[in-house]
């Protein structure tokens, strides 16, 4: 199918930011893993006390179960002790390593931007079969509305997500913000009701 001029409801261009670009990808990135690649200190932390009293628990059952058999109980260390001794390591290692996670992330995202500092027109086409899409001069994607599994609506940016990648119109390719709120209801209303059509067309056929 292809998308024909004249059938063109709606376009936007704007230039893309390479901040913006990055931001978007990630959270969209993060939505379809399900957020379990969300790094920070806060999971960091989380993690760090899962491992410990994981660790403890299979320590202390190793040290009633397993070291009883094989030495006498008073010469085993108390517990505590031992955890003692063993965790500024334990916690070392994690700092270490998240440390070094950190500043692999901030390298590829510096280089990702590095990536995108060219200034590109982004042209944004919206057709009542789908969208299309690209860097002006440049690749373009023509995007049927039933490929689109959900639009997010947000404060000032609207994305379109499929099932790979997200594409976006930021709320400078607007008029405004009451322009903003107007066009993306509009759109979101076209998306929902073409793929519901579809939908009810491909369920009567196959009963039919």
């Amino acid at each position: 199918m292809r998308f024909e001029v004249q059938d063109r409801i709606m376009s936007f261009s704007y230039e893309r930011d390479a901040k913006e670009h990055i931001q978007v990808m990630r959270m969209a990135g993060r939505r379809m893993a399900g957020g379990r690649y969300s790094v920070g200190a806060g999971s960091f932390v989380t993690w760090f006390l899962v491992y410990t009293v994981g660790l403890g628990l299979l320590l202390e059952l190793y040290r009633h179960y397993v070291l009883t058999f094989i030495a006498s109980l008073d010469s085993i260390p108390p517990f505590s002790i031992a955890m003692l001794q063993v965790l500024p390591v334990f916690a070392l290692i994690w700092a270490l390593l998240w440390l070094h996670s950190r500043a692999n992330n901030r390298r590829a995202l510096k280089a990702w931007e590095q990536r995108l500092a060219a200034k590109r027109i982004v042209d944004f086409d919206i057709y009542p079969d789908g969208l299309l899409v690209g860097i002006r001069e440049g690749k373009w994607s023509q995007v049927p509305w039933t490929l689109i599994r959900d639009i997010l609506v947000h404060p000032g940016l609207i994305e379109f997500e499929d099932e790979s990648t997200s594409f976006y119109l930021p709320l400078r390719a607007f008029d405004g913000d009451q322009d903003y709120q107007k066009r993306s209801g509009e759109i979101y209303l076209l998306w929902k009701s073409t793929v519901e059509a579809k939908t009810r067309a491909s369920a009567e056929a196959v009963g039919s």
